[in-house]
This record gives structure tokens, C-alpha cells and sequence, in this order.
């Protein structure tokens, strides 16, 4: 029958009379009719070519007579079969003229919008589709441009049926379903350019839709409620953003419309977080949901089992495959998953009376399997654990995932890239023979990376990681010529215009680390190696201040620095501490050594840093620019109220905003001439300024190396090696500390600590200082001794240096307590900031105004008894009612804020608390609740000196002890030039103790009558713990907690 039909229909189009006259006959149509619906149903070739050979006939025959309705119609129609058969075929000439008949109708519907919409809809459709399989750009920017154009239609017409407006509905319904196309347009094409600017606007589009869709379009608010998440995910990639991750937990755990698609997004939502914090039981918990996740697609994996790779032997890989398999199979077992889902809201998910959703998109389907593959590996990587067959189910799913995607996809080079990542992690923990893991490693990432084309952001981790792969290759090979193209591959990332921050990051610091280390294939002389690893260092730690953006909040920053090397500045100062060894010119080993300074400053108490430049001194930009300086107040005013805040994800895009506006004021400064290096990194030259009278001591830890470095008044600067000391041995201690500081009983291992920070650092520093001639051949016996600031690195912050010494210290057995005042500092930088506040005093001692806080306690903390007796000794010292004093139920948080505006001294009595989750939490405990070091770090103060004696007021963070976030840190940002402080809890007996010493000191009578100056306060602090070592006999426990920082 069909060939009766296209016999009339050919003699339709090729008659020479109907050439004269042109015209359909009702015969014709129905014809072609059956052509268009019947025919496809085949899906044999010949019929379907037939078909299409007739519809194009059909064509022609149409733009012959003139026939502009049937026109459209089999345009359209022959874009539905070349459509069709290319889903069958897979030929790229049949999707291509597909989209070229679209293209046509959407020329020919002018005058119908709806016919016009659904064309540039399907041609939409179809660009974009075109662009996932053959990642050419042109496609995906022709799919955005024809939506724009499409979603402009409804704005032009409204059709009216029986005197009816029925436009206004289904515009509404129209604009949500737009939104969310288009919102995935954005994303794709992010993915593929890194343009942020498509993922900001993507996720505002999918967060107003999800607002305004209804409850009963499910399938649009699952749709978009997906892209939502892909595009928060991608964000928290670029940014760090931790408010990120929140939103999609709540859109996750809140979804009334609970599927397996939620438990897969929780899965990818763990890995996530895992790759930044590194949690062992987020990657647990990863494996436990993307194994969950894969269930609803077990026909898949029973039907669809990977064939052996060329290269592999097939027996052994057919060994592997069948166990995994059999492992496999172990997820359809209903026990198995409810084991994972007990007592939580996704067992009913996988209950038998569940409804699970199939997996008809490609796309779902293999990232589920490829999120699995990566779950497993990154668990096996780190777990203590292993069972090395859990490999085989990583590899395997992978291979599957790699498999099912479309061969020129993105995603097939992405699941190639973590494929390779699998057979490398491998090869590191299982050291199969012949190296044949490595080799597939780096020959599976060689041929992602060819495809991931610039500037494609994800490029970037790929190049890092096939890094890796190469130097794991020259390592188990010897080939040099792989250690050489790895290097160059890393300094490539590091210097990328393209790609996301924080991946350029990583690369960068694993080619300053690579090149710093000991190596079989050093190609260079040390020095030339040592300078191209200083080069990289300095990229990283560059990069680290744009990772660490102040845009960001106060949990996103620390985040962010939890994800890289702990004691990176460190060793980028070794590296040029090395450098400076190595040179025989005097003035440039001082260039090295001033640049190992600069660098541990920059890659130090960031936090601290950015916000100070929030509070930098515009007068002399008011005398030229007075309209650009005010309005850069302006931000800096405001941005300075949340530079130490959390908030939700509104209050986060605020503050986004103003950081955008800060940097575009800050770039036009610039741009002015005499301000070229306006709010810059400070050079060694100004920072050395802030050793001032006193001497500044740098205690430089690292894993290659440890060393001081002595910054006199005048003069060069000193280096200090340390062969004694080692970063191993600094971090026992300081976890000894902590295990003992509970105990009541030390048995003396506060003394051992003592005694090996006396022999590994002071003991060399003093020999030093006395060369130099700052500290006297013998501990002075009365008078003030010399001033010794220290700026401890890393870990050994934690430890009491001032209280160094031999054991059971004296006189007799003097320690550091005998030969210098010792204070601390976080970093020069903001020595030299609290140097520039005293200093516009123009050499004037203000007048004390005192205020003391007292709030005894009571609760689970206890009470302190002491508390009172401490203001009552500070009064004493003072005329009667010089002093402000709030006590008890009187010091709530708002009136002791309020407080602290109007005076410059004062002094805390109460509980303090030490957040080591998150330190900018650390709080001082009032009588309604906690003044913590964020609210105190956002007030501009001019305060002069604080006495804090609170428990731990100086301990920092234990993962981020270079950031020196603590109590007495905020008060010296906020104003407070001079702090006494605590680094751990203290008996409550001594706070009087010390109190009484240091005001009868600070407030003594002076010859010239000058007031109390707060300059004072370290050589106070220093008679008052004298005082309790040799006369109360204090052990080193006791009263080594007490310590000053600042001026």
C-alpha cells in the first residue's frame, strides 16, 4: 500500500501540467499525510528514506504553488524524520538537516507565534543537543541566541479565542518553562567557557522559578530544582561559597517530592564536600548514597558490562569485571540498601512501595554510575581499610559510564579523566607489576586533556591530574623526559588566564612543592630550581588572596584555607631562606631574606589583612580624588560590618556585590598617578619598619627546614638555622599540650616542652642576639630587659616560647623569662598597622579610660570567685571612680559593646571559650550570651590596652594556626594596641595575681607625671610571671598561659 502512495505522490510533484498550474488535490495531502505519521512508526530504513524523499519532494512542490501553511507544516515534518532517524543512526548529516529545515521554519512563521515558539523550541532542542555531542561552541551560541529570540515572542502577541484572552495563562506557564531552559543554556555554556557571569544569572532564573513554579507541575520543579543544584555545586567550585552547600542540603532534605534522584545529588553533594574538607566519613557516606543512586539502574548493569580494553590482558580483566559484577548485584538487594537508609526519610524511598523514576536520559544515567566510580576511589585512597577489589567496582563502573556517553561528548572526556584517576590511585596503593595502571592512567587523562579545549574551565584539573599521573609514571620508569612534561604541565595551570581559582591554585602549589623537593630528575642546578620554585610559591600565595576573597563569608574563607597546605607559606619562605644561603653577594642574600618575610606576611593571617585594608588611611586620596574617596569610605564602612559574618545565601550575594564594587574603586585608585601600588602587598622594606625600638624574631617551621630570622632596628638581617628543630616534633608538642591541659598532672611534661623550645630555638637565638649585641652576655638582674617580639609560623604558635628555659628554671637557671620581654605578633603587617595608629598620636600618651567587665559565671562553666577581686585590685590602682565598671547581670553584650566605644583601656573577668570549628565564634561569656571575636573585630576602636584574663583568649585554631583567629587577635584588629591574654585555661587564684603586678606597674607614679602607657604593658606582664615562678612557685604550667600581643 505505502508504495501506491508515494507512486501518486511522485506523479503529484513531476506532472508537466501541474508545472503550469500548481496545485494540491485532497488525495495528495492525505498522502502525504500518511507519509508523515504511518511511515515513521516503521522505523525500517527504506521506509523512513522513502519518507523523507518523498515529504522532500512534497517541498518543492509547495514552494512551487505558493502553499504557505502546508509549507510549514512539512518543513517541520522533514525536520521530525531527519530527527528521528538520526536518534537511530546516529549520523551527524541527519541531525544537521534537521536543524537546517528548522532554521527555515522559523523564517515562515511570522504570523503564528505558537507554530513559530514550538519550531525555535524543537531548534533549540536540537543546537543544544548537537553542541553535547560534538562540542562545537558555534551550536551552543545559536541555541542561546534562538531562545532569546523565542522568549521574546509571548511579549508581542496574544491570541484571543471567542472574545477571550487566554495568553496571559499560558505565558506564565510558557515563561516558567523558558526560564528553565534557558537556565540550563547558561550552565552549559559555563561549563564550557567559565563565563561566571552565565552561572550567577543561571542560578537567579532557577531560584525565581522555583519560587513562583506551582505545586502541581512536579516534572518543571524537578527539572529546574536540578539545574539549581548543578549550578550551586559549579559555584562552590569557583567560589567556595559554604552557603552553597547548604542550599542544596535544604533543597535535597526538604523535597516533599522525595525520589532517588535526591539520594543521588546528597551522594555528589558529600564527594564534593569531601574533596575541600577532607572528612574520612563525608566519602563514607558518599560511597554508602551513590551506591543507593545506581539501584533504580540495575537493568542497565546487569545488560551493559564493560569488554576488556586493549593492552589488559583479557583473563585477568575478565577475573575483575565478573567480580564486580557479582559485587554489583549485591545492590539489588533490598537488606543491603535498607542497611544504609534505617531510620532515615530515604528508606522510603527505596520501600517496595515506592515509585522509582526511570533513567531514560544518557546523562543521569552515567553520571550516576561515573559519581560512583569516583566515590569509591577517593574512599580507597584514604581509607586505613583497603580491600583492593573495591577497585575493580570503581574501575568498572567507570568504564561502564565512559561507555553509555556519546563518544565525542564533554562528558566522555570527563568520565576518561576520572578513569585515569582510577587506575592512578591504583597504581600508588596496590604497586601492580609492570606499571600497567600508570600507563593507562596517563594514556586515558593524554586523550581528555586533547579534547577539553581552552577555555574550557575544566581543563584545568584535568592538566593537574595528568600531572600527577606522568610524575608517578617517571617515578615507577625512571623516565625523565615524564618528570619534565609534568613540570611544565603545572606551570601551565599556575599562569592559565583561564579556569576556576582554586584548581589553578592546586596546580600551582604542587609545582612550587615539586620543584622544592628532593627528586631523582633535578634537570637544573639547585639555585635555578630553587628560583623557578620561589616563582611558583609567589604565583600560589597570589592566588590564595583571590581564593580567600573578602566577598566571601567568614566559613567560605576558612574553608578555602582548610583546603590547602597548611605550612605553604612556610615553605615558600624556605624556599627562600635556601635561595639566600645559597648566595655569595651580601646584599643579595638580604633580598632573599626580605623576601622570605613578605612571603609568610602574604600567606599569613589573611583574614586579618584583607579587612585592615578596609580601614585604610584615604587622606591623601581625599586631597586628590575627594568624590572617589568618599565613595570608597562608603563600601569600605559597609563591607567592614560583614567582613567577620556568616549569613544565608541573600546576605551573601550582598556582600558579593560590595566586594565587585570595592575591587572596581581600588582598580581606578590605581590607575592615578603616585597611587599605582595602592592597598598592594607591602614590601619588606616598610614591613621591617615595624620592628621600630624593639626587635622582631621570626620562627620559620617547615618540613624542608626551620630557622629564625632576626630583624633588628637597623642594620641586616640576621638568619638563624635551626638544625634541632623539625615540624614533627613541633606538632607533638603542641598535641602533648593539648592531652595534658585537661589533666590536673602534667608529670612534667610541660617542663620537658620548656626545655626542648629552650634547646632547639632559644639557646641559638641568644647566642645571636648576643653577637649582635642586644641582649647583654648575662641576664640582667634588675631593670627592663630587651624587647623580643616573636612571630611564630604554623603549629608553634601553640607553644609558650617565652616560657623556654632549662628545667625547673630560676635565677640560678635563668630561662627566656630572664633574658628578654617577650610579646607576639600574627604577622608584621599588622604590627606596622597598630605602629601607624599609635604613631598619629604625634608622641602623646593618652589618658586611661577604664572600663572593667566582671561577670562571675555560673553556669556549666562554674563560677570564678576571683573575678571580682580582680576589678577591685584595678580600682585600687585608679582614683576613686576613674574606672567604668559593669558587673555580673549588668554585662550583657550590648551595653559592654557599647562600652568599649568610650574607652581605651579594659580589662575582662569573666569565662572565655576557644570554637575550634569555627575560631571567629570564639567569644568572651557575658550574662545574656557571647561577645565573640567577629563582633569585636567589626568596631573601629581606639582603644590602647586590654587585659583579658578569660580562659584561652589566645588559643587559636588547631587547623589554622597561622590565621591567629582568637579573642585577643579581634581586640587588637578592632582598635586595642597592646592585649594580655591567655593560650589556655588558667586557675582562677592567679588572675589577681597577675591583675595586682601589672596595673601597680602600668599605673605607678611617674617622675615626669606622664600617664599610664600601654607600651608598658609587656615588661609588666613579664615582672608579674617573675613574680609567680620565683616567689609563688608557680610551675611552668601555671604561668606560662599569660602573654602579651602587640605593641
Amino acid at each position: 500500500m505505502h508504495d501506491d502512495h508515494f507512486h501518486i505522490l511522485d506523479n503529484t510533484s513531476t506532472n508537466p501540467e501541474n508545472d503550469a498550474v500548481p496545485e494540491l488535490t485532497v488525495d495528495a495531502l492525505e498522502v502525504i499525510e500518511l507519509a508523515v505519521i504511518v511511515i515513521p512508526l516503521h522505523k525500517e530504513p527504506l521506509i523512513v528514506e522513502s519518507a523523507i524523499d518523498s515529504l522532500q519532494k512534497s517541498v518543492t512542490l509547495m514552494r512551487r504553488c505558493s502553499q504557505q501553511k502546508p509549507l510549514i507544516f512539512f518543513i517541520t515534518q522533514l525536520a521530525r524524520l531527519f530527527f528521528s532517524r538520526f536518534q537511530d543512526v546516529q549520523e551527524i548529516r541527519d541531525l544537521n538537516q534537521s536543524i537546517i529545515h528548522l532554521r527555515e521554519g522559523t523564517n515562515l512563521f511570522a504570523a503564528d507565534n505558537v507554530a513559530l515558539a514550538s519550531c525555535y523550541g524543537h531548534l533549540v532542542h536540537e543546537l543544544s543537543l548537537k553542541f553535547e555531542l560534538f562540542q562545537n561552541r558555534s551550536d551552543l551560541e545559536d541555541a542561546i541566541l534562538s531562545h532569546e529570540t523565542m522568549g521574546k515572542l509571548p511579549q508581542r502577541s496574544t491570541k484571543h479565542v471567542d472574545g477571550a484572552m487566554i495568553a496571559s495563562s499560558r505565558r506564565i506557564a510558557a515563561s516558567d518553562d523558558w526560564r528553565t531552559t534557558h537556565t540550563n543554556l547558561l550552565f552549559l555554556r559555563f561549563m564550557d567557557t567559565g563565563q561566571l557571569q552565565d552561572l550567577q544569572s543561571a542560578i537567579e532564573m532557577a531560584e525565581d522559578v522555583l519560587q513562583g513554579c506551582p505545586d502541581g507541575k512536579p516534572p518543571l520543579r524537578e527539572e529546574v530544582s536540578t539545574c539549581l543544584v548543578n549550578c550551586l555545586m559549579q559555584r562552590f567550585r569557583v567560589h567556595g561559597r559554604v552557603e552553597d552547600l547548604r542550599r542544596i542540603e535544604e533543597l535535597v532534605l526538604h523535597d516533599s517530592a522525595r525520589s532517588i534522584d535526591n539520594v543521588h545529588i546528597l551522594g555528589k553533594l558529600l564527594i564534593t564536600a569531601f574533596d575541600w574538607f577532607r572528612h574520612q566519613e563525608f566519602i563514607d557516606e558518599a560511597v554508602k548514597y551513590s551506591h543507593l543512586s545506581v539501584i533504580a539502574m540495575s537493568s542497565t548493569l546487569k545488560t551493559r558490562i564493560p569488554t576488556p580494553q586493549d593492552g589488559i590482558p583479557e583473563a585477568e580483566e575478565l577475573e575483575e569485571l565478573t567480580f564486580a559484577q557479582a559485587a554489583l548485584q549485591q545492590l539489588y538487594n533490598a537488606e543491603f540498601a535498607a542497611r544504609y537508609t534505617q531510620q532515615s526519610w530515604w528508606q522510603e524511598v527505596l520501600s517496595p512501595g515506592s515509585r522509582m523514576r526511570p533513567v531514560n536520559s544518557w546523562v543521569e544515567e552515567t553520571s550516576r554510575l561515573h559519581d560512583l566510580g569516583c566515590a569509591i576511589t577517593k574512599q580507597f585512597a584514604v581509607s586505613p581499610l583497603r580491600d583492593n577489589r573495591q577497585m575493580s567496582i570503581a574501575l568498572t563502573v567507570l568504564r561502564l559510564a565512559e561507555q553509555l556517553a556519546p563518544r565525542n561528548s564533554s562528558q566522555r572526556w570527563e568520565y576518561l579523566f576520572s578513569l585515569g584517576t582510577s587506575h592512578r590511585v591504583r597504581h600508588e596503593i596496590v604497586q601492580q607489576p609492570g606499571w600497567k595502571d600508570i600507563k593507562r592512567a596517563v594514556e586515558l587523562q593524554s586523550k581528555a586533556v586533547e579534547k577539553l579545549l581552552v577555555p574550557n574551565p575544566r581543563r584545568i584539573p584535568a592538566l593537574s591530574s595528568l600531572a600527577c599521573s606522568l610524575l608517578q609514571l617517571a617515578q615507577a620508569s625512571g623516565d625523565e623526559t615524564q618528570y619534565y612534561r609534568a613540570v611544565e604541565l603545572l606551570e601551565h595551570v599556575a599562569d592559565a588566564f583561564y579556569g576556576f581559582i582554586h584548581d589553578r591554585l592546586e596546580g600551582a602549589i604542587l609545582w612550587a612543592s615539586l620543584l622544592h623537593s628532593d627528586t631523582p630528575f633535578s634537570f637544573e642546578d639547585e639555585q635555578t630550581q630553587l628560583q623557578r620554585a620561589l616563582e611558583g610559591y609567589k604565583k600560589a600565595i597570589s592566588l590564595l588572596a583571590r581564593a580567600v576573597w573578602i566577598g566571601l563569608s567568614t566559613s567560605s574563607r576558612l574553608a578555602r584555607l582548610h583546603s590547602v597546605p597548611k605550612t605553604f607559606a612556610s615553605d615558600a619562605a624556605a624556599c627562600a631562606i635556601r635561595l639566600a644561603e645559597l648566595q655569595s653577594d651580601p646584599q643579595r642574600r638580604q633580598q632573599y631574606l626580605g623576601t622570605a618575610v613578605e612571603l609568610l606576611d602574604q600567606g599569613r593571617a589573611i583574614l586579618w589583612s584583607q579587612a585592615s585594608q578596609l580601614h585604610a588611611d584615604l587622606r591623601l586620596l581625599s586631597t586628590r580624588q575627594p568624590e572617589l574617596a568618599a565613595e570608597l569610605n562608603g563600601v569600605a564602612a559597609e563591607l567592614a560590618r560583614t567582613a567577620f559574618k556568616d549569613g544565608n545565601a541573600d546576605s551573601g550575594n550582598a556582600t558579593a556585590d560590595l566586594a565587585y564594587k570595592w575591587d572596581e574603586l581600588v582598580d581606578r585608585v590605581r590607575q592615578l598617578d603616585g597611587f599605582h601600588d595602592f592597598l598592594r602587598s607591602t614590601p619588606f622594606a616598610a614591613l621591617r619598619q615595624a620592628a621600630g625600638p624593639t626587635t622582631i624574631i621570626i620562627v620559620n617551621v617547615s618540613e624542608h627546614r626551620c630557622d629564625t630570622i632576626i630583624i633588628p632596628s637597623q642594620g641586616a638581617v640576621h638568619l638563624v638555622p635551626l638544625p634541632k628543630l623539625s615540624k614533627s616534633q613541633v606538632d607533638d608538642n603542641v598535641q602533648d599540650i593539648h592531652s595534658l591541659l585537661p589533666s590536673k598532672d602534667d608529670r612534667g611534661e610541660f617542663e620537658t616542652i620548656a626545655h626542648d623550645l629552650w634547646g632547639d630555638i632559644c639557646q641559638p637565638v641568644l647566642a645571636e642576639l648576643r653577637e649582635m649585641g642586644i641582649v647583654d652576655q648575662s641576664p640582667r638582674s634588675s631593670g627592663a630587659a630587651p624587647h623580643i617580639r616573636w612571630c611564630l609560623t604554623g603549629r608553634l604558635a601553640f607553644l609558650p616560647i617565652h616560657a623556654a628555659g632549662p628545667r625547673y628554671q630560676s635565677r640560678r637557671k635563668p630561662g627566656m623569662l630572664d633574658w628578654v620581654t617577650s610579646s607576639y605578633i600574627s604577622t608584621l603587617f599588622m604590627l606596622l598597622r597598630a605602629q601607624q595608629r599609635r604613631e598619629a598620636l604625634q608622641g602623646q600618651v593618652p589618658v586611661p579610660r577604664v572600663l572593667a567587665v566582671c561577670h562571675s559565671g555560673g553556669d556549666e562553666r562554674g563560677r570564678l570567685p576571683k573575678a571580682k577581686e580582680e576589678v577591685e585590685i584595678l580600682c585600687s590602682c585608679l582614683k576613686p571612680g576613674a574606672a567604668s565598671v559593669i558587673m555580673d547581670n549588668e554585662a550583657r553584650v550590648d551595653a559592654v559593646s557599647d562600652a568599649l566605644k568610650k574607652s581605651n583601656w579594659v580589662h575582662f573577668a569573666c569565662h572565655g571559650t576557644q570554637n575550634k570549628t569555627n575560631p571567629m565564634d570564639s567569644a568572651l561569656v557575658l550574662d545574656d550570651g557571647r561577645l565573640p571575636v567577629s563582633k569585636l573585630a567589626e568596631q573601629n576602636l581606639k582603644g590602647e590596652f586590654a587585659m583579658l584574663l578569660a580562659c584561652e583568649t589566645a588559643m587559636g585554631m588547631p587547623g589554622l594556626s597561622d590565621e591567629a583567629i582568637h579573642v585577643a587577635a579581634g581586640l587588637h584588629f578592632a582598635g586595642f594596641n597592646s592585649v594580655v591574654a591567655t593560650m589556655w585555661s588558667i586557675c582562677d587564684e592567679h588572675g589577681p595575681i597577675v591583675a595586682g603586678k601589672v596595673y601597680k606597674y602600668l599605673f605607678r607614679k611617674k617622675e615626669d607625671g606622664s600617664p599610664a602607657d600601654a607600651l608598658e604593658a609587656a615588661q609588666a606582664l613579664r615582672k608579674a610571671l617573675l613574680f609567680l615562678r620565683d616567689k609563688q612557685k608557680l610551675s611552668v604550667r601555671d604561668w606560662a598561659p599569660f602573654m602579651h600581643f602587640g605593641l
